[in-house]
């Protein structure tokens, strides 16, 4: 494990790309996160030039580093601050453009959103679930819709848009750049780097009170991360939504549980899986046996039978 006090700059100054893991919740900040966070930045532009201010932890895991690829990380823990300031200088430069500053803006946008060379999903520094993609790529190029929404990364990108407005208009086009260095320059965070881990008891202990963890919910990260980020909608929408709904209430069966079920799968040799170690156990054995996640999603163990390659209950 490594762990580095960084200034938001450094952090995405580095040519690193931080992907939120499947098993994480949606975006769920709201006003009174974003109102603390602006707080903060404004209260930065008002005090000594030495001041930073501390935001927390960055807990991350080293995902697929491929030479001459963006280097990935998955986000165990911090994928909610992260997205969140990626909205708000977003925000800050479409005011930037607003006010003619455009070399500004193509500063906040070049260094801080995106790697300007890199196509796809590899351009974004942050790639949310998938679910809050396509609001959070649309923020990033430039082109959000329903910017009156109130939650959501959509109504965070309207909140500082709003804000930074009122800011701009009450003190000039100058405190632009103030903003944008106590955005970046002046908030830090513990960036924790480990490798080797079972992230499930990672973020088990990070989130203990918190919603639980189903070592489900990171067997399906790790079939999708082995699905290239630009074909994953296509991957959810023609397999994985027709999985996942086998295990809903149906036809007088009650809800499964697809923890249970996948140890089950992974004990159908013979061979025991304790309990909590279901992730481990099914990345050990398909990574062995080289499936492609199309191909993990047809298996049918214990009488189960399939149906146009999807897990139907069998009698």
């Amino acid at each position: 494990m490594e762990a580095h006090v960084k200034t938001v700059r450094e952090i995405f100054h580095s040519g690193d790309q931080f992907l939120v893991p499947f098993f994480q919740r949606h975006y769920s900040w709201r006003k009174e996160n974003w109102q603390r966070l602006l707080e903060d930045i404004v209260a930065l532009t008002e005090e000594s030039d030495e001041t930073k201010h501390f935001l927390g932890p960055l807990v991350c895991t080293p995902y697929h580093h491929v030479p001459g690829e963006v280097t990935s990380y998955h986000l165990i823990d911090g994928q909610q601050r992260l997205a969140t300031l990626t909205v708000a200088l977003a925000a800050l430069r479409d005011i930037a453009r607003l006010n003619a500053l455009e070399g500004l803006a193509d500063e906040i946008h070049e260094d801080y959103l995106i790697h300007r060379r890199r196509q796809g999903t590899q351009r974004f520094k942050v790639v949310p679930r998938l679910e809050d993609r396509s609001d959070y790529e649309s923020i990033i190029k430039g082109s959000p819709a329903g910017t009156t929404s109130t939650v959501g990364l959509l109504g965070c990108y309207s909140f500082f848009k709003r804000e930074w407005k009122r800011l701009v208009s009450s003190d000039g086009d100058a405190v632009i750049k103030r903003y944008l260095i106590a955005s970046t320059a002046r908030l830090s965070l513990v960036t924790i780097t480990v490798g080797g881990e079972n992230p499930y008891e990672i973020f088990e202990s990070l989130n203990s009170t918190g919603l639980p963890l189903e070592e489900s919910d990171l067997i399906r990260n790790f079939l999708f991360m082995q699905v290239p980020l630009d074909e994953q909608g296509r991957f959810q929408s023609t397999c994985w939504e027709a999985f996942e709904r086998r295990f809903d209430p149906a036809g007088g069966y009650e809800k499964l549980s697809p923890t249970l079920f996948y140890r089950s799968y992974l004990m159908r040799e013979g061979n025991y899986c304790r309990n909590k170690a279901a992730y481990v156990e099914f990345k050990k054995q398909n990574q062995g046996r080289h499936l492609t996640p199309p191909v993990q999603v047809e298996v049918a163990p214990f009488g189960w039978t399939t149906n146009h390659g999807f897990l139907d209950r069998g009698d």
